[in-house]
């Protein structure tokens, strides 16, 4: 497997209180974080800007229409994006994913976190669309 360095670089965070309960990073929407992807970075000597934009309850559509900047030198040192929906079964999954890594600098990553609960519900629809 490839490493990937995130030396001087942004990851992103856009989700629901799934990404933050665990404390993956901590409940402070839109702002730098310390939590333990943060703290997991630092520790194999990774100076990382870790930017938290999880609110609890709340669809990737909703993050993007509510919360997001669109301005994109807002976006221009992230390296990747880590997205997780809330507890619904959207259908428009896969749209909404796009729509987020398009603000994304071109060579951008982005990866989507299936939790625990799109199981337990049976959310065929997000299972399904990847």
């Amino acid at each position: 497997m490839k490493q990937i360095s995130l030396n001087g670089k942004k990851v992103l965070f856009v989700g629901n209180s799934f990404v933050y309960y665990g404390n993956c990073v901590i409940d402070g929407s839109g702002e730098s974080d310390k939590g333990y992807f943060y703290q997991l970075a630092r520790a194999n000597g990774e100076d990382v800007t870790v930017i938290n934009h999880t609110y609890g309850g709340r669809t990737l559509s909703y993050i993007y229409e509510n919360h997001l900047p669109k301005d994109r030198d807002y976006y221009k040192d992230v390296e990747c994006v880590f997205m997780s929906e809330a507890g619904q079964n959207n259908e428009e999954l896969v749209e909404d994913c796009k729509r987020i890594a398009g603000l994304l600098p071109e060579n951008a990553r982005a990866f989507y976190l299936c939790h625990e609960y799109t199981y337990k519900a049976d959310h065929k629809t997000i299972k399904d669309s990847f």
